[in-house]
């Protein structure tokens, strides 16, 4: 064990670590926690609300313009791999519900909803045999970025598709223009 010492020593961390979340994320992590001082909750609060009930819920969508009435609210959840699973959902579910105001609107929450979207086009990488299975990698990791609203650029695509290994050119064929998701 570590004794304190009363002389002059040195001690230093010799195994290397990993931040748990990137500085970005640990960042937005505070922002939203900042919103639950609030009274009846914001945005924000429900954010860090939804990201404590489901760690593994990486996407959200707050439909807050009182989809089902006065002060009601509908939330999407989406995890890295595509929309929540059932467990993920209830558990935001019944968690929010101990969070919401007295006398506010329904509160509903759903897996997100599943928007297909074709990338078809050449990728020009001859000395790379593995581009393939890269590009398709590179896709499904922009898949998991995405936000649950907005758009999704063309040029994102392709700059994704430009970062493999000997990618020299990229011609998408589709999607034509940037993509509303």
């Amino acid at each position: 064990g570590l004794r304190p010492c009363l002389r002059r020593c040195w001690r230093w961390i010799s195994a290397a670590g990993t931040n748990a979340e990137t500085n970005l994320a640990a960042a937005e992590r505070c922002r939203n926690r900042w919103g639950t001082l609030g009274a009846g909750g914001n945005l924000s609060a429900y954010e860090f609300w939804i990201a404590e009930a489901a760690p593994a819920v990486t996407r959200t969508f707050i439909d807050d313009e009182n989809p089902n009435g006065a002060g009601s609210l509908d939330v999407y959840l989406a995890n890295l791999a595509g929309p929540s699973s059932e467990a993920e959902r209830l558990a935001v579910y019944t968690y929010l519900l101990t969070k919401k105001a007295l006398g506010t609107g329904i509160l509903r929450a759903f897996a997100a909803p599943v928007l297909g979207v074709t990338v078809s086009g050449t990728l020009y990488a001859p000395s790379n045999l593995g581009a393939i299975a890269e590009a398709t990698t590179a896709l499904e990791t922009l898949q998991g970025e995405l936000p649950l609203s907005g758009l999704l650029y063309k040029e994102e695509i392709e700059a994704r598709l430009m970062s493999i290994e000997g990618a020299i050119n990229i011609v998408l064929a589709t999607p034509a223009s940037d993509t509303t998701i």
